[in-house]
């Protein structure tokens, strides 16, 4: 048996037969399922380089690491950058999505479709700019979250805020969905458990870097009133930012380890093939 195949019920008995033979043809070979791993998770860690960089400049660039939102960046002069760290993310996932669809690691067109969900998310996040910052106070019932307010903020920029605000809150979900999602079929898997597990445990720890965030926004469009954790949300996302990495360097190094040559004649076949 390949050891990139499941055993068991696994991704055979799920993904679509024709879907998987359609990837396989089109990435070819495993040095290419191997170049799309390496090429990836190259781009991911490019672009958390360039976020990272971002905060060695002078005065951290005018943005509090702990109160404002990394989309700060993109109202500064240094705005190029974060822009090209969102794209250079979103490119290297796309060629993660495909080494590992390919490789039916990710399977089922619902993980596949969350995980488009997060590339696409990336560029739009880095394409629709989060608004001018709102000089003087904000308007009575809204939350302030870095440049970005949720509430009723009367202006032009309305529709482009709330649109960067809601892309993001989606971006940020759908990684870790799909990455606890993957973790948690492949937990038992004789040869994928040690990429499975750390992936599901990343994700998890992700999703509660998250939470305190939703809460606290959904508390405030409820309820209303000042929520102190606001104050946080720059720290909880730069966490959460730095887990999203993790998990996806987890993904290339899984996708690396199954597209490498093994000394078995059904090394070519995919899982659930006879």
């Amino acid at each position: 048996m390949d050891a990139c195949a499941p055993e068991g019920r696994g991704p055979g008995d799920v993904a679509p037969p024709a879907i998987r033979a359609r990837l396989a043809f089109l990435v070819g070979s495993d040095r290419v399922s191997r170049a799309l791993a390496a090429t990836g998770t190259a781009f991911v860690v490019l672009g958390h380089t360039l976020l990272v960089g971002l905060h060695l400049l002078p005065d951290l660039g005018g943005v509090d690491p702990v109160r404002d939102l990394l989309s700060d960046y993109a109202l500064g002069p240094t705005g190029w950058v974060f822009t090209l760290a969102m794209c250079a993310g979103a490119l290297g996932s796309a060629a993660l999505v495909v080494a590992l669809s390919s490789l039916a690691v990710l399977h089922g067109r619902g993980t596949t479709a969350v995980m488009a969900v997060w590339c696409v998310g990336l560029v739009g996040v880095a394409l629709i700019p989060p608004g001018p910052l709102v000089v003087g106070p904000p308007a009575i019932g809204s939350l302030v979250v870095g440049p970005l307010v949720v509430g009723p903020v009367p202006g032009p920029a309305d529709t482009a805020v709330a649109a960067h605000f809601w892309l993001a809150a989606t971006t940020c979900v759908s990684l870790p969905a799909a990455g606890a999602v993957v973790g948690w079929r492949h937990r038992r898997h004789d040869h994928w458990r040690r990429f499975a597990l750390p992936t599901l445990g990343l994700c998890l720890a992700d999703a509660l870097c998250l939470l305190p965030i939703a809460v606290t926004v959904t508390a405030h469009r409820l309820l209303g009133g000042s929520w102190p954790l606001a104050s946080a949300f720059g720290l909880l996302e730069r966490l959460a930012v730095a887990l999203d990495t993790v998990v996806l360097v987890v993904l290339g190094l899984w996708a690396w380890h199954c597209a490498r040559p093994v000394r078995d004649s059904r090394r070519h076949e995919l899982p659930g093939q006879p």
